[in-house]
This record gives structure tokens, sequence and C-alpha cells, in this order.
């Protein structure tokens, strides 16, 4: 009878343990840690273990506002379908991406949310397109933290040119995001305050064409029964969904609630720049690199620095 994987799992830990426990006298302090960091992940790999006897579902998910409709049969397995897919050893490293990035980028978000009156579970749509990555290029040419083509970030208030991209300025894509969300759910009113949230995600996705095409084709009332979407959309908000089960309780699906970002905590000043600076008289100002000023403001595109206008910075504080 082969073992069971939770005895596995206890013994593979019990193993670490004794190591710690006869070799801690004999390390230097940087080995310390390195074990400490080994036992974190130890216990990490423990948790994915157990998880096998977890639900992977809940009997209710509330979304956007509604209720996702579990009954339609399918729908659950869809959804089923990403948090294996996320949970899985090879494709774990993204949500510990995601929860290192959780303190530092869902505050502001959910924030930024509120004041434009769009749900909090849009943030999730920003991890589904770019992996919370403001400078993320798809293969297609979409940009920035919300992936918007050029078209679409113009239709919304976005600088698009020579001297600017402000797709790759989250805070500013982050309310142009809201405002196409916005939009299309209008544009789909007729389907209930739910339904249209669920066809504008949809036509986020795939533009609100190829929904309505699929609506007209399919003959249905709800983004859970259409058939003709394109596959990726089709995929698209059960994928948006399971990042909002296993985020909102990583314990449940095998992950530690205390994944925390790996590093020190960067704090940023605002600089309102009014005239030409360039990137060198920039970084003398602030006693900082050209390399840092950019990275940090991505979305001016000048090689030689500030174009003519009216700019606030984001200026990364260096503690010495």
């Amino acid at each position: 009878m082969k073992p069971s994987i939770k005895i596995l799992a206890f013994v593979f830990g019990f193993i670490i343990f004794l190591f710690s426990i006869l070799y801690v006298g004999k390390i230097n302090k940087n080995q310390n840690e390195e074990i400490k960091v080994l036992q974190k992940n130890i216990y990490d790999m423990q948790l994915a273990i157990s998880v096998k006897d977890q639900p992977y579902i809940p009997d209710s998910i509330h979304f956007f506002g509604g209720t996702v409709p579990l009954y339609i049969y399918g729908v659950a397995d869809d959804i089923d379908f990403w948090i294996k897919y996320y949970t899985a050893p090879k494709n774990r490293s993204r949500i510990l991406l995601y929860l290192q990035k959780k303190e530092g980028y869902f505050p502001w978000i959910d924030s930024m949310l509120v004041k434009q009156n769009v749900s909090g579970d849009a943030l999730y749509v920003s991890i589904a397109e770019s992996e919370l990555d403001p400078v993320v290029v798809s293969k297609a040419g979409a940009k920035g933290g919300w992936q918007f083509t050029r078209g679409t970030g113009l239709r919304n208030g976005l600088a698009v040119n020579n001297n600017l991209d402000e797709r790759l300025h989250f805070n500013k894509s982050t309310n142009a995001a809201c405002n196409e969300l916005k939009s299309l759910e209008k544009e789909f009113k007729e389907f209930g305050e739910f339904e249209s949230r669920m066809f504008a995600l949809a036509a986020y996705n795939a533009g609100s064409g190829a929904v309505w095409r699929a609506i007209k084709k399919d003959n249905v009332r709800s983004y859970f029964l259409l058939m003709s979407l394109p596959k990726e959309t089709e995929r698209y908000i059960p994928r948006i969904i399971a990042l909002k089960l296993i985020l909102e309780n990583p314990e449940r699906y095998g992950f530690s609630k205390n994944s925390m970002f790996c590093g020190p905590n960067i704090r940023f000043v605002e600089y309102s720049a009014t005239r030409f600076e360039s990137w060198i008289q920039l970084a003398k100002r602030f006693s900082i690199s050209v390399k840092e000023i950019k990275r940090a403001n991505p979305y001016i595109l000048n090689k030689d620095g500030i174009a003519k206008g009216v700019y606030t910075l984001q200026i990364p504080e260096r503690k010495k």
C-alpha cells in the first residue's frame, strides 16, 4: 500500500527540521538565513500538497456585484481548470509573484476603483492582462498594466505619441481602464447589471464587435452560455474568477498568506516638471541615477529628457 501524500509531506518536513537542528551550530549567519528560507519553502510545499483535500470551488462566488451561475453546466469546471492551472507546480511561481505584489499594488488600485465607482474585482483584470507589469508589451502591440491598444488608449484619453505613451503610466491607465469598462457596460446594459458587466469584460478582451456577433449567432443573453466567442475570451472570465478565489484565500489553495515582497519597500516622491529637463539634470537634482528615474517613469519616451509640457514624475527615494 502506497504511503499517503500527507505522510510523505510530514516526513519530508521532519527531515529538514532535523537538518536545521543538527547543523545550526556549525553555520554562519548567512547560511542560517538560507535555511530559514528553505524551511519557509518547505512549508509552502506542504500547503500545496495538503490542498489536495481542500474544496476548489465554493458553493457561491460573488463577482462584479453579482453571483456566478454555477448551476449552469460547465461553469464550475471552467473555473476549476484555471484554479488547477495556477496551483500546478510549474505555475505556482505566478501566484507567488502576485501575492508578493499584492501589498504594493492592491490598496491603491482598489482606492482608484472606488473613486471611479468600479467593482474592486477589476484589479484581477489587470493581473490576468499583464501580471501587474506596467511596461509589458503583447505580441499584438497592446501595452501596459491594462494592455491597451493604441486606439483604445487614445479613445480613453491617454497620450500616445513620440514623446509619451501613457499606456505605460499605471495610474492614468487604471483610470482609463475604469472608463473603458464603464463605457462597455453601458453598451450591454439591456442584458441587466451583472450580465452587462460580464459582456463588458469579454469585450475588453476581444472587442465589443466580437461579443455582439457571438450574442446574435448563439441567441443567448448570458456570457456563460456563449459558444461563438474566441477561445481566449471564452476562458477569460473563468480565469479572472480563479485568480480572485486564489488571491483572496491563498491558504485554501496551498499558498502561505504571509507571502511578502522580498525586498525593501521603495518610497516615491512626486515632482512636477513644467519645462524641459534632461535626465542627467534630474538625476543630479535628486542624487539618484538616470536609470532609476527612467524606470520609474516609463511612459516618457524622450531619450534626452522631459519634453516641453507639464508632468508629474515619480522619483524613487534612495535610502543611504
